[in-house]
């Protein structure tokens, strides 16, 4: 069972909600794997450059030390033709049904989105379920 990280997750933490900065900085300096789906890395260069007006060396720091992190697993693997289904469908955003797409039965995605609910094969977490 893998856990995956959600965009908003990497954003509150950016915004110092203190729940999720102590999940990531657990998730940082811990030895647990996360997987992190490269589609949740070009968000969030995007949100950080058009509402949060950062500059790119600002963004670059901050995704720069992301893609460092010894336990961040990223990854590029999707199946894009059922991610478009469950789009299609309805069930989510598409970037986020990308992320579902490369999930297997059973992996949990730390998420405040609630969308990711509506997937069977998976299970949304928040960070505070992730912390002592």
């Amino acid at each position: 069972m893998k856990k995956y990280i959600d965009t908003n997750v990497f954003l509150r933490s950016i915004d110092g909600d203190e729940t999720t900065v102590k999940f990531i900085t657990n998730v940082l300096e811990g030895e647990e794997k996360y997987w992190v789906q490269n589609v949740v890395l070009s968000e969030l260069v995007w949100i950080l450059g058009t509402s949060y007006k950062y500059s790119r060396k600002k963004i670059v720091d901050i995704v720069g030390s992301l893609i460092k992190a010894n336990n961040l697993v990223w990854t590029g693997n999707c199946d894009l033709m059922l991610a478009v289904d469950w789009f299609e469908k309805g069930l989510a955003k598409y970037n986020d049904c990308l992320i579902v797409s490369a999930m297997d039965k059973g992996d949990k995605i730390v998420s405040y989105d609630r969308e990711f609910n509506r997937f069977d094969e998976i299970k949304r977490i928040e960070p505070k379920d992730l912390i002592g």
